[in-house]
Order: structure tokens, then sequence, then C-alpha cells
């Protein structure tokens, strides 16, 4: 969690950070605390190996999902139901995946102008609103959620090795819930 936290910390406000690049800081800052917490819960349960290793899949999905859905509201949710400010990720020079859709498809003359905001160089709530539009322009929000969902499905396809109990529906409960969450 450390190095993904550091790895984060580098990367701050460059606006060349890929995809794989992104992936990587989200599975080791969220993913493998919730993949971890999932296994603890099987191993302490004595689950067969089998079952340990589909939950810590499980928690591995969830954490990607939920990461990403995390830092898509950081542009659409309403700051009193999301619980901070919005924006604040780009006020901290962060580049996250409806940010990195926008760069892809950006102009140059777009990527000079989001690089200067988050540089610091132009930063304030006009200058966000900017970044908001551009990426709404290239459907960052949409396609970044998109992405989301296919880590919740990969998530709830690990439970399929559990028959039915109340325990399995709530975990597809907590699946379902990454993608609604105050969107």
């Amino acid at each position: 969690m450390s190095e993904g936290e550091v790895f984060q910390l580098i990367k701050c406000g460059d606006v060349n950070l890929t995809r794989g690049e992104y992936f990587s800081i989200v599975e080791k800052k969220t993913a493998v605390l919730i993949s971890a917490a999932c296994a603890a819960g099987a191993i302490l349960g004595s689950a067969a190996p089998e079952k340990i290793k589909a939950l810590a899949r499980f928690g591995r999905n969830i954490g990607m999902a939920f990461q990403i859905t995390d830092d898509t509201l950081d542009y659409m949710a309403k700051e009193k139901e999301f619980g901070k400010s919005i924006g604040k990720d780009l006020e901290e020079g962060k580049i996250t995946l409806p940010l990195i859709f926008a760069l892809q498809q950006s102009t140059q003359e777009e990527k000079s102008k989001i690089k200067e905001i988050i540089t610091g160089k132009k930063g304030s709530q006009k200058a966000a609103r900017e970044i908001l539009a551009l990426i709404k322009k290239y459907n960052g929000i949409d396609s970044a959620l998109k992405i989301a969902d296919g880590y919740v499905s990969d998530a709830k396809s690990q439970l399929s090795i559990f028959g039915d109990c109340p325990e399995k529906d709530q975990l597809m409960a907590v699946a379902e819930y990454i993608l609604s969450r105050n969107i």
C-alpha cells in the first residue's frame, strides 16, 4: 500500500500518467487492502483454499471498482453526499481515470491547458470547471464507470464457488452498492 501511495505522489501532476500506471496505483493502494480483508475472513472461517482465493479475487475486484468509482465521483457527486470536497483530487494534482480518458482524446492545446491548471499555474473553480467540461466532452466519467462495472461483474463471478447463503447475498449487495453510491 505504501508503494502505491509513493508512486501516486511521484506521478502527481503528471498528465502523461497511463491507464496501466493508474491501475497499478489503485491496485496497490486500495485493491490489495480489500483483497486481504476478504481473504482474512475466509482464513479465519477455515474456508477451503479455493474459496479463500475466490474471496481474495472478489476483494481485489471490489477494491478496483470502489477506487475507480470514488475517483469518478470526485467529478460528479454532490459534496454533502460524497463527504469530501468535489474536485479535491484535481486540486491535489491527482490524475484519475476520467481525466486520463479526456487526456488521451484531447487536442494538444487542451492537454496544455489541463497541464497548466493541474500544475497549479491556473488553479481556480473556473479552471476546475474547464477540466470537468473536457472530461464530459470526452466521456471520461462514463468510460471510467464502465470499467468499474467490469470489475464489479468480475467480483460477483468469483462468488459462484459458494452456494446460496445470506453471506453471499451480502457480498453481492456490497458489489452492487459500489456503482450506485451517490451517482
